[in-house]
């Protein structure tokens, strides 16, 4: 279950396009934590609630980094 963007992985300072944590667990500890980009995305079998700041920050991080949203 992906519950954050643009994270920085806390022992390399690597930062990714999301973080997750294990489903429906959630979040255990930080060596459960599984950060990937974007392109490692094939399919979105489900999103959750977007809320309107949701939708602006994703706007916002899409403008600067010059990137699109799957």
């Amino acid at each position: 279950m992906i519950y954050g963007s643009k994270q920085e992985q806390g022992d390399n300072k690597e930062v990714w396009d999301y973080v997750a944590c294990p489903f429906p667990q959630g979040h255990l500890s930080y060596e459960s934590n599984i950060f990937f980009n974007d392109d490692h995305i094939k399919e979105v079998i489900f999103k959750g609630l977007e809320s309107e700041g949701e939708l602006v920050l994703q706007k916002r991080l899409q403008e600067v980094s010059g990137e699109g949203k799957k």
